[in-house]
């Protein structure tokens, strides 16, 4: 490569990095940007010398134009590859935040993550794999520091108890003696299918495969070719490789669409296998629920104790109580009078407490959930007292559901 060249005619002195070529075809001229490492000054002496060395390793016939830019290490910058770096390579591990200091004339980075993942990141090496990553894309060679995330600290408040948001955010099956089939899955924590329940979120998901089948079709757009060909064309068919996998907390419908490469690796995959797979959650246009759209499948052993680890929200040490309010209207009919079926004497003689449910959907595998709850007394057959709140889902309201009851997502935000 051109800037390998370069920068071994230069001692990598200026640890240069192509970042983008543009070519005018009328015009004949090219526009090159590149990268320099941080710490170089460059010098017009220095820039001359290397416009003249990219001109020579160039192909003739065309003009030249560059532009040379510092490749500065900065928190945004870092932040943003290291996030897409663990997103990558260590889907479990969520990223905090991250700060860059100055020590003894080199920055560190240190990179904040959840302290029950401080144990895991270690032994995978996170530290020491994105040194190497960090040298790769910024040229420069820093050392990467892990900080435990420091428990956050909320005022108390009497009214409105403040409780975890998601407290099965960080719940992992750890799964062992990994044997990757199609792509190179290596990741030996996956999330519980049970918690993972938002479209377009990447995932890591382990357990037993249910329903393997191979659909085969032709494309539409292909199948319409050929027909206005008349048959002169040959129509290749594709396949779908389709199967529920599920853990010991849900289960979950998966999609992987095969090239030819990766066609003959179906094979190895049957009903009952334990697998560990990775993609991304997609709703499902045709079920209303939520599709796994996979990217790598091994074969994996599932831990022998693989029950569901249940984390309960804390008491709280106060309580808000919230009463019912009394009906009162200048008229009211009663509902159990009138021209009507026959009522049974006990809802006359006894006090019934009647439910309304709001909710996200109308699904019910458990991916909705409750967004309000409403009740009224009913007392010899008059409404006597009611009772609403809002509740907060944890998950996006769908637009559809809105359009019933009105709900939004800010309604429901700092509720609980």
């Amino acid at each position: 490569m051109l800037e390998q060249k370069i920068n071994q005619l230069t001692e990598n002195k200026y640890g240069l990095r192509l970042k983008e070529a543009t070519l005018n075809k009328k015009s004949g001229q090219c526009f090159v940007e590149l990268f320099y490492k941080d710490g170089v000054v460059l010098s017009p002496e220095d820039k001359s010398r290397l416009e003249s060395l990219l001109t020579e390793n160039l192909p003739k016939g065309f003009s030249y134009q560059f532009k040379f830019i510092k490749n500065y290490l900065v928190k945004e910058a870092v932040a943003d590859f290291v996030k897409r770096f663990l997103a990558r390579e260590f889907r479990s591990i969520d990223y905090a935040d991250l700060r860059l200091e100055s020590e003894d004339g080199e920055k560190v980075i240190y990179l904040k993550i959840d302290e029950d993942q401080m144990d895991y990141a270690k032994r995978r090496g996170l530290s020491e794999n994105l040194e190497k990553q960090i040298e790769a894309e910024f040229m420069t060679k820093e050392r990467v520091v892990l900080e435990a995330k420091a428990e956050e600290k909320f005022e108390e408040v009497e009214e409105e108890p403040v409780f975890e948001e998601n407290l099965n955010e960080g719940r992992f099956i750890e799964v062992s003696e990994i044997e990757p089939v199609i792509g190179n899955l290596v990741d030996n924590e996956a999330y519980y299918i049970k918690d993972k329940k938002v479209s377009g979120e990447e995932v890591v998901f382990c357990g037993n495969m249910k329903g393997v089948k191979v659909i085969s079709f032709v494309p539409k757009r292909k199948k319409e070719k050929a027909e206005k060909a008349e048959g002169e064309e040959e129509v290749k068919e594709r396949k779908i490789f389709k199967f529920t996998l599920q853990d010991f907390t849900d289960q979950v419908g998966c999609t992987y669409f095969p090239t030819s490469l990766t066609e003959p690796k179906l094979e190895q995959l049957k009903d009952n296998d334990s697998v560990v797979v990775s993609g991304k959650l997609e709703e499902d246009k045709y079920t209303g629920g939520l599709v796994l759209i996979i990217k790598n499948i091994s074969h994996c052993k599932l831990p022998e104790k693989f029950v569901e680890e249940i984390t309960y929200k804390p008491l709280p040490e106060k309580y808000r109580y919230v009463f019912p309010e009394p009906v009162e209207h200048y008229t009211q009919a009663d509902i159990f009078s009138g021209e009507k079926p026959k009522v049974n004497d006990f809802f006359m003689s006894h006090d019934v407490v009647v439910y309304d449910f709001e909710t996200t959907g109308t699904r019910v595998d458990g991916n909705d959930k409750i967004v309000e709850i409403g009740a009224v007394k009913v007392h010899e057959g008059k409404i006597v007292e009611s009772f609403s709140c809002l509740v907060n889902p944890e998950m996006h309201i769908p637009a559809e559901a809105t359009a019933v009851h009105g709900i939004k997502d800010e309604d429901v935000k700092s509720q609980h």
